[in-house]
Parts: structure tokens; sequence; C-alpha cells
């Protein structure tokens, strides 16, 4: 079957079972149900999956309030308790990320951000045991506020990388038994408009300044790891990590960035980054 036949049959498909939730909309009342929407989620549900710990309690009330909406659709949950349930200190809101439409569906099912974000928050991020308060910056950006894993924000690099990890070693001690994932420019540049500026967007001077302080710390990072590979994710980490280490007895491979913006990245990611990984010689067949 051709590509544009096999694109063809998965909207058919998706289209036919979002044409089914909105005539019959079924809803989630036990806990492995899944919901199809925020407007499927019961007081039942919500029960079932919070309050199973705690003997008596009870979610009574559930209010949906639209947060935003882009290649994902995000709705704030806010949750009334009976008496068990509000001393149990159980969640007072939580935040959902949902598909409704066939072109949301179409979008998270061929960039593979539905796989890889639900394998991140299913598999990984409940052994990772990072809970703490989330620290704010004094200046902080009204259109890109601190919110730690509670952000709303699709970020399909992120996701890819770290479900094809979780997919690839099931567990976090694992994989950090032997690798390390370190940024090359652990920074962010926000642009008035809240748009991302990569460091390749910076005026010249103020790149080779960042850059040059970029290298001393992943140089510092080598000296104190002692690994055998970098591996440098996207063309740019792995040609300056190949400046950083010129001269050393540190081998550097690459991969395919993950972005959305590589037209060569997509729903295999995972699988494309192990075999370039196994063809230079990183990783045991």
């Amino acid at each position: 079957m051709g590509a544009s036949s096999a694109t063809a049959l998965a909207a058919l498909k998706i289209g036919g079972r979002v044409a089914y939730e909105r005539l019959v909309r079924p809803k989630a009342r036990q806990h492995d149900d899944v919901p199809c929407s925020p407007d499927a989620i019961t007081t039942e549900w919500l029960t079932a999956v919070l309050c199973d710990k705690v003997p008596g309690a009870m979610v009574t009330e559930v209010e949906v309030k639209r947060a935003s909406a882009g290649t994902h659709e995000r709705h704030r949950l806010v949750l009334t308790y009976n008496e068990q349930g509000g001393r149990a200190g159980l969640p007072g809101s939580m935040f959902t990320k949902s598909l409704p439409s066939v072109v949301t569906r179409m979008i998270g099912g061929f960039n593979g951000t539905a796989r890889a974000e639900g394998r991140f928050y299913m598999q990984l991020r409940p052994q990772l045991g990072i809970e703490a308060p989330v620290g704010r910056p004094a200046r902080e950006h009204p259109k890109r506020p601190v919110e730690g894993f509670a952000c709303p924000r699709n970020e399909v690099s992120g996701a890819r990388l770290w479900g094809a990890i979780a997919e690839r070693f099931r567990t976090p001690e694992r994989f950090f038994r032997r690798h390390f994932v370190a940024n090359l420019c652990p920074l962010l540049f926000l642009e008035a408009s809240g748009r991302n500026r990569t460091p390749d967007k910076l005026p010249e001077a103020e790149r080779r300044a960042l850059l040059a302080a970029c290298l001393r710390h992943l140089r510092r990072l080598v000296e104190l790891l002692e690994p055998e590979w970098v591996v440098g994710v996207g063309g740019f980490a792995a040609d300056h990590a190949r400046e950083a280490l010129a001269g050393s007895s540190v081998r550097v491979a690459r991969i395919l960035h993950p972005s959305p913006a590589n037209p060569r990245a997509g729903a295999q990611w995972g699988l494309r980054a192990r075999r370039e990984l196994l063809d230079q010689g990183v990783c045991p067949g």
C-alpha cells in the first residue's frame, strides 16, 4: 500500500471514530476506561483513578474549563470532593490534553507525539520521583510561565527523545546506569512574542560568547563523566561537540534531530535514531 493510500485509510478510520464519539458521546466511568475528550470524564472515573487509596473519598463534581487549543486541546478540570476526599488533600484541579478532531488526531499520530507523550507520562514520569516546588524567576515572560511538569505546552522533540528512551530501557535506572543527557546550550531565549530564539539566530558577537561558554561546559562534563561516546542530537550539537573535544580520545556520533521542523523526523524517529547509532558503532545490535 502506498503512503497516500495508507494516509487516506487512516483518515477514514479516525474520521469514523470521531463521528462515533460525537454521536454516542461515550463516558469514562471505570478505572481502565480512556476518556475520548474532557466531556467524557465523569465523577465516577475521577473517583476511580484519584481516590482509590483513600477509603470513602469521592469526587462529587467536576467543572471543565477551556484553556487553549493548537495541535492539542488543553483544558483545566476543577474538582470537588466529599468530606473524606477534602481531608485527604487530593488535587483540586487537573490538566488535560486531548485530540478531539480528525485533524488533531492525524497530526498527533503521524508526528508521534501521542504515543511518545503517553509513554513518558505512563512509564517514565512516575519513576523519576521528582516532586518539588517550582521556582519562578523574578522577571517571568507573561506568555511562557514556568510551570514545571504541569506545563501544558507540547514539546515534540523532548517527547520523542524521552519516549524512545522509555520504550527501549523501560526504567530510568537502566538508562542512567550508562548514559547521561545534557543540553549543549541549557538556556532559553524568548522574544517579546514568546517565540523561542535558537542560538544560531543570535547576533554573531553574542553567539560567539555564548558558544564559548557552552563548549567549556561540555568539556567539563566530559572530564567529570569520562564517556566513551558523545552523541550529538542533530548537526548543530554534533558539530560543536567535535569542535569542543578535538584532540581527545572521546568519539563523537550524530543522530537525527527529533524536531517536527526536521522533515526526516517523524513518528518512527526512535527507530531511525537507533539505526544511526548501530551504523556508527555506538551501541550493539
